[in-house]
């Protein structure tokens, strides 16, 4: 219902509601084409569910216009405007991680269990359209109290959107001011949403698979399928059927095919790499903007943070018989143990459970 108020007021009338995009890519392409030349101001989409992946519908909101070929014809529609308020209602819905830099969550909690039941004594949908008048010039006059205010610079951008942040959200910041955090500027939320969807999180559990089985060596198509075939502790099977969404065993040409499209995408401090001039493709995993750590450092904050592990263990002094050792690695195959510890006087590596590995070197050594 309050997505219906908002739409009713954007567009003066009464909103109309749309079912869920049913079908392919061409299917949600032939949707927005009709109301791009309907000249409807609204599209309403109820009921969405599960995961919402459309590189079409990333092009509609993006653009401000649009370019199809008509429906039946090979006649191509030009430069039809995309001034369009596109709102979705849904239940936990995910977005792919492109899609989610382009929507604002908002998230409505009822603290009830049969929220359906509510009883109310008016109708927001008549009261924002009887309001919409003075909703609007309230609306304005922030817009340019927030314009003229001495706002501090952003630090961080969604890009694609300058106009709407230049307005949309210069006013909304404004208002988290005036209202001391009441509201907040929408785009740090949204930016860590993206960052953390589930795209990301399975690109990144496909690196720590990576780094787990090759470490900063080279790799090839067919090396990845002989480890997800034949080491039992590895994960990498998991991490690429994760990553590509298909369950089902791959060749090693279709594995380099899906591969291919994860190069040069950095999360979370690591980045896939392909090495050129070979004839068949070879990858390799590299730190992105190491600055002034090492690889090996890198390599363990990734893998410890994993774990729940404390990033900064690297480097730490522990004791095994009197003998001081360096903490240098984590290895995921075993989970009880995790750390790995190297002697400094012999080069011996030993593990460490979670629970030594956290005590101070005074407390390790006694």
């Amino acid at each position: 219902m309050l997505l219906e108020v908002i739409a009713s007021i954007a567009s003066g009338k009464t909103a109309v509601i749309s079912p869920p995009f049913i079908g392919d890519e061409s299917e949600i392409r032939k949707v927005l084409t009709s109301i791009a030349l309907s000249g409807d101001t609204c599209l309403l989409l109820d009921n969405l569910e599960g995961y919402l992946h459309s590189p079409t519908l990333q092009s509609f909101l993006t653009g401000s216009r649009w370019n199809d070929r008509l429906l039946t014809t090979n006649k191509m529609l030009k430069g039809v405007p995309t001034r369009i308020f596109v709102g979705m209602t849904a239940s936990n819905i995910s977005f792919s991680g492109d899609l989610q830099r382009r929507v604002l969550v908002w998230r409505i909690d009822p603290a009830m269990e049969r929220s359906a039941g509510r009883v109310f004594d008016w109708c927001p949908k008549e009261t924002g359209l009887s309001m919409r008048s003075e909703i609007i010039t309230a609306v304005l006059r922030l817009t340019l109290a927030a314009k003229r205010a001495a706002l501090p610079p952003v630090t961080e951008s969604l890009g694609s959107f300058t106009s709407w942040e230049r307005i949309v959200r210069t006013t909304l910041r404004y208002i988290e001011r005036l209202t001391d955090g009441q509201f907040s500027d929408p785009v740090p939320r949204t930016l860590d949403a993206t960052a953390a969807n589930d795209d990301t999180r399975s690109l990144h559990h496909l690196h720590l698979a990576l780094l787990d089985a090759f470490g900063w060596e080279r790799f090839t198509a067919q090396d990845l399928l002989k480890v997800g075939l034949y080491d039992d502790r590895s994960d990498i099977a998991d991490a690429i059927a994760g990553a590509t969404g298909r369950s089902e065993r791959m060749s090693s040409k279709s594995i380099g095919r899906y591969m291919r499209r994860f190069v040069d995408r950095p999360v979370w401090g690591l980045v896939l790499r392909v090495i050129p001039g070979q004839k068949a493709l070879v990858y390799k995993l590299e730190p992105h903007s190491p600055g002034e750590k090492t690889p090996q450092e890198i390599a363990f904050a990734a893998l410890a943070g994993s774990m729940d592990l404390p990033e900064d263990l690297y480097g730490q002094i522990r004791y095994r018989h009197g003998r001081p050792g360096r903490i240098e690695a984590v290895d995921r195959k075993t989970p009880t143990t995790p750390i790995i510890v190297r002697d400094l006087e012999t080069g011996e590596e030993w593990a460490l459970s979670r629970t030594d590995s956290l005590m101070t070197a005074d407390r390790n050594q006694t």
